[in-house]
């Protein structure tokens, strides 16, 4: 798979594209790369850059649940969903 075209994107800020871009990839090979927690939560960080908050929820728990310890999922989520 060529992430580095949904990477190159998110950094030229065309995080809508590059979370599309990603979402493809994940619908040819759902078990390869949505097993991998940096790259579930890179697609969360394009989902919130695009202002696709539900989206970027999800992939961040997706991340926390493949790797409990990723601190930048658990740091984005107290911003995206926090607590009343």
């Amino acid at each position: 798979m060529r992430l580095a075209f949904g990477i190159a994107m998110l950094m030229l800020s065309l995080s809508a594209l590059a979370a599309a871009d990603f979402d493809l990839k994940l619908e040819r090979g759902p078990h390869a790369v949505y097993m991998n927690w940096n790259l579930v939560d890179s697609l969360a960080e394009m989902y919130e850059a695009a202002g696709d908050k539900p989206r970027a929820v999800k992939n961040y728990r997706r991340s926390l649940e493949l790797n409990a310890g990723n601190q930048n999922a658990t740091e984005h989520l107290k911003v995206l969903e926090p607590q009343s």
